[in-house]
């Protein structure tokens, strides 16, 4: 039975008589429809997934995400097809699937799209900021969901975020006489966390006094410099010297004499630091270069 109403024609002969025509009409009959299933479970891959479409009559189809299309109209029975795009996000998403009969209310399916993997990258690994107030960032690249964490209250740090973002970190001013470090771990769920350092300067003179168990010479310099170890304790250090944006532009291990010279004739004038790390702390020396 269809929508549309519908007439037959009977004609009845009799020998010697002119034939005689008479119609039968039938009523439309009512609309009908029923899709199914009611869902679609797919995978992050692109690709199609279908609906069967049962009516008498014409129907069309409709997607309220961009990422999923359908087919846009059929007439009776029928496959209401669906494209879908790769979901690069970790959530799980679903689009909404209408399909409308004229005179019935409209039947909505849905695709429901599984997440990716997680991902988490946070850059740089360490930002080395001066003494002073201020504030740094890190690049967090994501598809998911993620929050971060300072394990020091004198580094307070964005709290959350979703997907490609940039995590900004504010300090107070370092007046303790040392240098300090906040760790700041980003969480992603199923993921390990992924920690970075904040390594806060403090403020110290050009010439680090002989008493600290460091001698850096001459300071100012013009590029040849001389670090001396005064004390056992600092023999077999790590030491990186690092420009004025806290970027490394010199490392080096420090074992198994008392002197070391460093060259620095082809970096550019201007304000430097010296970090030497060992097992028993970690010393910053501001330089000076001045040609």
């Amino acid at each position: 039975n269809t929508i549309d109403m519908r007439v037959a024609s009977i004609t009845v002969t009799v020998s010697g008589l002119a034939p005689v025509v008479v119609t039968v009409t039938q009523d439309a009959g009512l609309p009908t429809l029923d899709v199914e299933p009611p869902n679609q479970d797919v995978t992050a891959a692109p690709g199609s997934t279908f609906f069967s479409v049962a009516t008498n009559s014409p129907w069309t189809g409709t997607s309220d995400q961009t990422w999923c299309t359908v087919t846009a109209s059929g007439t009776g029975n029928g496959n209401l097809t669906a494209d879908y795009e790769e979901n690069t996000f970790a959530a799980t998403r679903i689009a909404n699937i209408t399909v409308t009969v004229p005179g019935l209310p409209p039947q909505t399916v849905t695709v429901t799209q599984a997440g990716a993997a997680p991902t988490l990258d946070v850059q740089p690994p360490e930002q080395v900021v001066n003494a002073p107030a201020g504030s740094t960032s890190f690049t967090v690249t994501s598809n998911a969901d993620w929050t971060a964490s300072s394990d020091m209250s004198w580094c307070t740090v964005t709290p959350s975020g979703s997907g490609n973002g940039t995590l900004y970190a504010d300090f107070s001013q370092n007046s303790t006489g040392n240098p300090r470090e906040a760790h700041v771990a980003v969480m992603v769920n199923g993921l390990p966390d992924d920690t970075v350092l904040v390594y806060q300067l403090f403020e110290v003179g050009v010439q680090d006094p002989p008493r600290s168990g460091i001698l850096v010479y001459p300071n100012p310099t013009s590029g040849i410099l001389t670090l001396e170890m005064l004390s056992k304790e600092w023999q077999g250090s790590d030491v990186s010297i690092l420009d004025m944006t806290g970027r490394t532009v010199l490392s080096q291990n420090c074992t198994g004499k008392m002197k070391y010279v460093f060259d620095l004739t082809s970096y550019p004038e201007g304000t430097y630091f010296m970090k030497i790390m060992t097992g028993g702390g970690t010393r910053v020396v501001r330089l000076v270069i001045k040609k």
